[in-house]
């Protein structure tokens, strides 16, 4: 998000008030608390603005509560044994008096999974996708100056949207928008550029102005296309009238010839800056990314891509990463998508979910094809609604080439499924007519009038047999391999073990339903029909263990596991996805006590030829197969083992791997995947940092599985570790982890400033490891910082004016709705005293917070106008015998019990009264 002149976009990540479970909030059993519990701004329970929140642990967003707490069998299976349950989140911030009159609004990217948001004591939204983000305007009920504004957010993360680790929390970015009154709505821009022939382009555009005031307005809308190197390439403007309370979508075109195309190879961003202005005056503006590029799927050939035929090659991933859950930092956004792009990867399926928008820009920039899908299949307006907030957040990005309604319906045979289709269609083409609408189909797919009568690129998950029937009956359908794969591997390991729930790294292993990776290859490259595919996953993730359960807490089918640590499968779809040539071998040769037995030995690799090599004695050159590769039975026997790759009969690419000795010290990296990360180094930049061990010659020890526990200093904390093990029950937020198999990760978060980070490493019996690293000021994020809490006593009602002089202990009647007037001290004196002199009798009643129950504290009147006694539980504690206004000051006990406070002001004159906030203080 971008801050401009006119509108400011701020984060609202930091400073959040957190409380695992649910906050009892009783039926009031008076007539008057049932009255007032269901008036605007007098929520109960935690969603009250004054609740006292003062013992909440404080914690910064993106935040996942259940990857804090431990595994446990009796939790559910596909939440990786992880608990979910309802948590409560509140955020104080403070507005200042130029803000009033602005349009102001609140902006959740996720949370999972349900959620009611309030501010000020307001229910203004409940969610019910974890998926999507929802924008909340709070103008009308924000607070300026010294009264501060309260978010509270109650999620239920009970409820299972999926059947995979969903996270529990406010996952993703949280931020404010402030702007004009007339300003671009949410998701109110659209550009979508279309080729006219030839290197001509008419850029359309599609601005969605909103005035939110009571006025009508006369404005320009003005449009400027920015291109990759900052220059301004076009230019439009239109005159609208908007009137009060509306919208209004204004359209435009602006020509370009010979764009620079948005490709994977040269992944081009064009920026489109929008302006609203008025009588000269800037109102709004905002900047859109996007790029020049065509888009086609055909039936016969496949995809293409600017004209040109590209085969997908892809993965399919949900959104955890260990160490962090679902609350995945943006630059390990990043990482991931540059680990499956150096595997030759092209494309991305999000399953099945919107993703963060974080992902999809890292898409954008590095150049990923995205398959986005929606999560909840239906036709409902709720259904719609989260299947339209997809599109309208989406339809910018360039990687966006498909939208996904919905994967593995139990109805997609059926013909209901084919009018749900159509109703989603629809609504998609309403927003962006530009990308074919599919859906990832598991069965079902060859009945009349079912969900392929509708979908416009149909995706087929698995049964590979079914291609030639399903084209013998849709000949103009094109053709995609939505879900494929689902083979079970472990990193490091090289025979599978039904008794440690682990399985081998040669590609032999799958689930029933599914294929080898090379079954898979076979069937699809050899299918011009067919687009591409998107292999059962790229990255394993928590939950769906199958085919085990307890102890396995993640599934076994990525292609790299939980931390981006490849698996040899890696290689395997490198040798397929890639032309640079390479080799590698497996399995690792630290092999002690099998002196003489044969080792199964692969070379992976795109070479034509492999030679392989043990302590430099040939055993021989075997020519590549595509699929299958190269393999040889080697009589284990310590020392080198290599491999040299031949093309054409050039040696083109080399491999060694080595028997290590024993691990005698620690190492740390930052992974190399991140080294050209380093211009997006930003305040919250996270570091993926590797841990291992090494021999006494400095070479990694494979088989490793020390645990090692981890300190930092500088601005840094360490934000999560993890290890990739299906079977570790460590936690993740720790400072410790057991290497598994060689390899651990410790992520490693930059806090706000500049200085060095020093993380250091240690491990009993090794020589400990430290990794400096030197951070330069880095692009901070705008943000709007927590409000320092303030506990303001509230809820005040005030008499009529009297002559006489009222008993300060009187009763209120608990059905009297009209006789007291309720007040705001912060409002200033009340007007009241205007008509009338006398006395007033003040009332509201108080608990300390929790911070000082055991030690009493003070009462602070800040001014009050006109002579005052006050009175605490029946008993006077302080008078005022000046009518000009001053301030006023008394202690309180120390109890956890509910005090009683009464006031009488006794006035001549007006303005009079409480004229300004009555706040607790510290004693």
């Amino acid at each position: 998000m971008q801050n401009s002149n006119a509108r400011e976009t701020l984060r609202l990540d930091a400073g959040w008030r957190f409380h695992p479970g649910d906050i009892d909030a009783p039926v009031p059993n008076t007539h008057l608390g049932a009255y007032m519990a269901n008036k605007a701004g007098y929520a109960r329970g935690a969603a009250k603005p004054g609740f006292d929140d003062s013992d909440w642990r404080e914690v910064d967003l993106p935040h996942d509560w259940a990857v804090e707490d431990a595994f446990d069998p009796a939790n559910h299976i596909d939440a990786g044994f992880l608990p979910s349950g309802v948590g409560w989140y509140r955020r104080y911030f403070r507005l200042e008096e130029n803000d009033r009159g602005k349009y102001l609004a609140i902006q959740f990217d996720g949370v999972a999974t349900h959620c009611t948001v309030y501010v000020n004591g307001h229910l203004l939204h409940r969610h019910f996708c974890g998926y999507t983000p929802f924008t909340i305007d709070i103008s009308d009920i924000a607070n300026f100056g010294d009264k501060l504004n309260v978010i509270s957010v109650r999620v239920d993360a009970t409820y299972m949207e999926g059947w995979w680790y969903e996270g529990a929390g406010i996952y993703r970015h949280a931020w404010l928008i402030r702007t004009s009154p007339v300003h671009v709505a949410t998701q109110g821009v659209f550009v979508n550029p279309a080729k006219v022939g030839g290197a001509d382009w008419q850029t359309q555009i599609e601005t969605t102005v909103e005035n939110t005031s009571d006025l009508a307005m006369r404005c320009e809308v003005i449009s400027q296309l920015i291109d990759p190197k900052e220059a301004v390439v076009g230019e439009t403007s239109t005159m609208i009238e908007i009137a009060a309370r509306s919208k209004v979508a204004v359209h435009q075109m602006i020509p370009v010839s010979h764009p620079m195309l948005w490709s994977c190879e040269s992944p081009e961003l064009y920026r489109l800056r929008t302006e609203i202005k008025s009588d000269g005056k800037l109102l709004d503006d905002q900047h859109t990314a996007f790029g020049y590029r065509t888009i086609r799927f055909d039936a016969e050939r496949g995809f293409f891509l600017n004209d040109q035929p590209v085969k997908l090659k892809g993965t399919c991933n949900h959104q955890d990463h260990a160490g962090v859950g679902v609350a995945v930092s943006d630059s390990i956004q990043g990482f991931r998508i540059r680990r499956l792009l150096e595997m030759g990867s092209n494309a991305y399926r999000c399953a099945h979910n919107p993703p963060a928008t974080e992902l999809l820009e890292a898409c954008d920039r590095l150049g990923m094809l995205v398959m986005d899908e929606n999560r909840n299949f239906g036709s409902s307006p709720e259904h719609l609604e989260q299947l339209r907030a997809m599109v309208l957040r989406d339809r910018n990005h360039p990687s966006v080439i498909l939208w996904s309604i919905c994967n593995e319906e139990a109805i997609q045979g059926e013909p209901v499924s084919a009018k749900i289709a159509r109703a989603m269609i629809e609504a998609v083409e309403a927003l962006d007519p530009s990308r074919p609408v599919t859906a990832a189909v598991s069965g079902g797919i060859l009945n009349d009038d079912c969900i392929a009568a509708e979908i416009l690129v149909m995706g087929i998950n698995y049964q590979l047999q079914i291609y030639d029937s399903f084209r013998a009956k849709h000949p103009h359908i094109p053709l995609l391999a939505s879900e494929t794969h689902c083979a079970l591997s472990t990193r490091g390991v090289y025979e599978t073990d039904a008794t440690r729930f682990v399985f081998g790294s040669y590609d032999t292993e799958k689930a029933f339903w599914g294929n080898t990776a090379r079954e898979t290859w076979r069937a699809i490259s050899s299918r011009n029909d067919v687009a591409g595919l998107f292999a059962w996953t790229g990255f394993d993730y928590r939950g769906e263990p199958s085919p085990h359960g307890w102890p396995c807490i993640n599934s076994h089918w990525g292609i790299l596991d939980t931390c981006g640590f490849e698996k040899d499968a890696f290689y395997l779809h490198k040798a397929w996805f890639t032309f640079e040539p390479f080799v590698h071998l497996l399995p690792h040769w630290n092999w002690l006590g099998k002196e003489g037995q044969e080792i199964l030995v692969m070379a992976y690799s795109n070479c034509e030829e492999i030679e392989l090599f043990l302590n430099g004695e040939s055993l021989g050159i075997k020519a590549v197969d595509p699929i299958e590769m190269a393999n040889w039975k080697v009589p284990y026997r310590p020392g080198e083992l290599s491999a040299v790759g031949y093309c054409d009969r050039r040696l083109v690419a080399e491999v060694e791997i080595e028997t290590t000795g024993d691990a005698v010290k620690l190492g740390l990296e930052i992974h190399p995947s991140m080294n050209s990360a380093n211009n997006f180094i930003s305040d919250d930049f996270a570091f993926p940092i590797t841990v291992f061990t090494m021999d006494e010659k400095d070479r990694r020890v494979p088989t490793a599985n020390h645990l090692v526990s981890f300190s930092v200093t500088g601005p840094a904390k360490i934000l999560g570790v993890g290890n990739g093990d299906p079977t570790c029950h460590e936690p993740d937020k720790a400072a410790s982890r057991t290497l598994f198999n060689g390899l651990a990760q410790v992520i490693v978060q930059r806090t706000p400033g500049a200085g060095e980070i020093v993380l250091r490493a240690s491990s009993a019996g090794l020589e400990s490891a430290e990794l400096r690293i030197d951070l330069k000021a880095a692009s901070v994020h705008p943000s709007l910082p927590p409000a320092r809490v303030r506990h303001f006593v509230s809820n005040w009602r005030m008499s009529a004016i009297t002559n006489e002089r009222p008993d300060a202990n009187q009763k209120i009647v608990d059905s009297d709705m009209n006789s007291w007037e309720r007040i705001d001290p912060a409002r200033g004196p009340q007007k009241a005293w205007d008509s009338a002199v006398g006395f007033a009798l003040y009332r509201t009643e108080f608990t300390a917070p929790k911070i000082w129950q055991a030690t009493g504290g003070r009462i602070r009147f800040h001014e009050i106008v006109g002579q005052a006694s006050i009175y605490l539980n029946g008993q006077a504690v302080a008078e005022k015998t000046d009518a000009s206004g001053g301030s006023l000051e008394m202690k309180f006990p120390a109890t956890a019990e509910k005090m009683v406070v009464s006031m009488i002001v006794h006035a001549e004159n007006a303005p009079a009264g409480i004229s300004e906030t009555v706040e607790l203080v510290a004693p």
